[in-house]
């Protein structure tokens, strides 16, 4: 008899929410870097054309800006300076956009990465089969080689451990989740019935896991 026990839909939910707001935060700084700013950048030089604080010399320069989009970087790097001595508020500084525009860059990195961690969260599981039981990174751990069954934890935080030896006869441990796998009752119950010379141990005062986890 395959026991079979999935990621929890908590496990999978995780990557597509961080996906989502990266994607979100993504779109919302895009729109300063690429938009917003450079349009506050435009509104701030109409500002510097009205004003009585700024002399004749620099209005005639502000009238050669061609607008953020349109200007050469050289321009724009000019205009910094010149809307910073006439204390001109809203202006956006080369610098500030193209961090911007990095960041947007950066969170969709992460975002990208959400989603890869997705597709390799939803081809996890654990299953017990005839031969033993096969852990998500691939290993076989035989019901013969298991020593100790512990799931003093899993009352409290849903944990299980087996402690299994390789064929080496060195000890290693397995932790199994009720947080991050459906279905993992059943299956820990298959592994006791199966692992029948392994150390089952229990809860202090609480009956043993294959009774406790029936209902």
């Amino acid at each position: 008899m395959q026991m079979i026990a999935q990621p929890s839909l908590w496990e999978r939910r995780r990557p597509l929410v961080l996906a989502f707001l990266c994607f979100v935060f993504a779109a919302w700084f895009a729109w300063d870097g690429w938009y917003g700013w450079p349009n506050h950048d435009d509104k701030a030089v109409k500002q510097m054309l009205v004003s009585h604080r700024v002399t004749g010399k620099d209005k005639a320069i502000a009238r050669s800006w061609p607008g953020w989009q349109q200007a050469t970087n050289a321009q724009r790097l000019k205009f910094d300076h010149l809307v910073r001595i006439n204390n001109i508020t809203g202006w956006h500084t080369v610098t500030d956009i193209h961090n911007q525009r990095w960041i947007v860059l950066g969170i969709g990195l992460v975002a990208v990465g959400g989603l890869i961690w997705y597709w390799r969260v939803k081809s996890k599981r654990i299953v017990a089969d005839d031969q033993g039981l096969h852990l998500p990174n691939g290993n076989l751990v035989t019901y013969s080689a298991m020593k100790v069954i512990d799931n003093r934890r899993w009352p409290g935080a849903g944990l299980v451990t087996v402690e299994y030896s390789d064929t080496s006869g060195h000890l290693h441990h397995a932790i199994l989740d009720a947080v991050i796998y459906e279905n993992l009752p059943p299956l820990l119950n298959e592994i006791i019935a199966r692992a029948t010379a392994a150390e089952v141990v229990n809860p202090l005062e609480k009956p043993p896991v294959a009774a406790n986890m029936e209902s």
